[in-house]
């Protein structure tokens, strides 16, 4: 059984937080997203396991506070470039990202500047390989949910994760957007998991993230880890579907960890 330690923490809380339920740790997890948010000290929130964007603000403060152990890959999700419905650049179902942005730029409609740190930067990327001057909309701080809505008001194109894309379009039916190319690995970003140290957690002071946890369960978490990298578990991640995105966009990850660390999992013993 997959058991969670009781943590009062400050510590930031990554993009999801696992809460393993029942007594079978080949049972479906129940995750809770928690993006940006921090816990508040006396929280009682209880954590063991944490799943994390490999670049994740909070993830290298933590690994070198000594906090978590070494982060191990599981599995990524994916940005894509999103425009309107009608596509006026024909970029629709292009696999090639940076063969899409040089469409954009020849098209001469607007693309719009995601200024979330890692969708500028992957657009950088796109229009320095595609050689191409695209019509470039960059207004300093716009970004994410913001971007999209302004992308949408002017008829561009802009770059933003697809999940929380999805979540808006639920929220925001009238949102006249769609994700047009999505299948370069480029768009693709790790996401890792964390065992926690439980007992490194207590003693941090200063300036390192404080909590205090009790009862840690690290062959749980440890367990829960390889069910991740289990073989089986990593064609699941391949053949899930997100309600509403008929293509995929999450992709295993487990081939990333080292040699050494798979064959120490035991997967063929």
């Amino acid at each position: 059984m997959f058991s969670s330690a009781r943590c009062s923490s400050s510590l930031p809380v990554f993009s999801i937080l696992l809460l393993w339920v029942g007594t079978d740790i080949r049972a479906e997890p129940k995750a809770i997203r928690l993006s940006g948010m921090h816990v508040p000290q006396s929280s009682g929130l209880w954590y063991e396991l944490v799943v994390s964007h490999y670049g994740h603000h909070g993830t290298e403060d933590f690994i070198l506070a000594g906090l978590g152990q070494f982060p191990r890959p599981v599995f990524a999700n994916q940005a894509a470039l999103i425009g309107s419905k009608n596509d006026p650049a024909g970029i629709r179902d292009m696999a090639d990202a940076v063969n899409a942005m040089t469409k954009i730029a020849e098209s001469g409609v607007p693309f719009v500047v995601n200024h979330a740190a890692t969708e500028r930067y992957l657009g950088d990327v796109l229009i320095s390989a595609s050689g191409s001057t695209p019509n470039v909309i960059d207004i300093p701080g716009l970004r994410d949910e913001e971007a999209v809505r302004y992308a949408a008001q002017i008829g561009g194109y802009v770059l933003w994760g697809i999940v929380p894309f999805q979540l808006l379009r639920r929220a925001e039916t009238r949102l006249d957007l769609e994700a047009l190319s999505y299948g370069d690995p480029l768009f693709q970003r790790i996401m890792v998991s964390v065992v926690v140290n439980q007992g490194n957690i207590s003693s941090n002071t200063g300036d390192s993230p404080k909590a205090s946890c009790v009862g840690g369960n690290v062959s749980g978490a440890e367990a829960l880890q390889r069910y991740f990298l289990e073989p089986r578990t990593q064609g699941r991640i391949r053949a899930f579907r997100m309600e509403g995105v008929p293509f995929q966009i999450w992709w295993p990850a487990g081939r990333h960890n080292s040699g050494t660390f798979i064959m120490s999992l035991g997967f063929w013993n």
